[in-house]
């Protein structure tokens, strides 16, 4: 219902059958753990209301490929998408603000990481540890050195490009 503005914590952690869901339009934050570990959700559109993305969220969230984030999202927590295995490309929004610690740790098959945030100020250790070792990194081109430095040993592999 588009009345509900919050949802409980690790509501459907652990949904091992979970394969799609319709969120309700008025929530503001995806809670803690809500997703984890459910191992068949493939694709989801969060909100447009959403601000925050919750630690583990999406942790170990293994046949996610397509993830929709909306552009009020100012921050992710550690470990949203730890472990999401078939997670090929991202886009990161415009009001981003803040990526924690291990966020994409463990996205083995993440190539394509686009940053359109300007506004971006913290990076979390090992945000993107275990991401694919040649994957790229697009950051706006007015930030491109301010974000080579803020990027810098989160993990990553040192193949790892970093561009406009």
């Amino acid at each position: 219902q588009a009345d509900v503005t919050t949802l409980p914590n690790d509501m459907f952690k652990g949904c091992t059958n979970l394969q799609a869901v319709t969120l309700p339009s008025g929530i503001t934050s995806i809670p803690s753990g809500m997703f984890s570990g459910c191992t068949k959700l493939k694709t989801i559109k969060i909100p447009g209301k959403v601000t925050e993305i919750g630690a583990n969220a999406f942790k170990n969230c293994k046949a996610l490929t397509k993830i929709t984030i909306p552009k009020p999202v100012k921050t992710i927590g550690n470990s949203v998408f730890s472990g999401c295995k078939a997670m090929k490309t991202i886009s990161l929004p415009k009001k981003l603000e803040s990526i924690g610690s291990k966020a994409f740790y463990k996205c083995g098959k993440l190539k394509t990481i686009k940053i359109q945030s300007t506004v971006l100020k913290k990076v979390g250790k090992n945000a993107f540890k275990s991401i694919y070792k040649k994957a790229t990194i697009k950051v706006p081109k007015k930030k491109l050195g301010e974000y080579k430095k803020l990027l810098k040993k989160k993990g990553q592999s040192s193949k790892v490009k970093i561009k406009k």
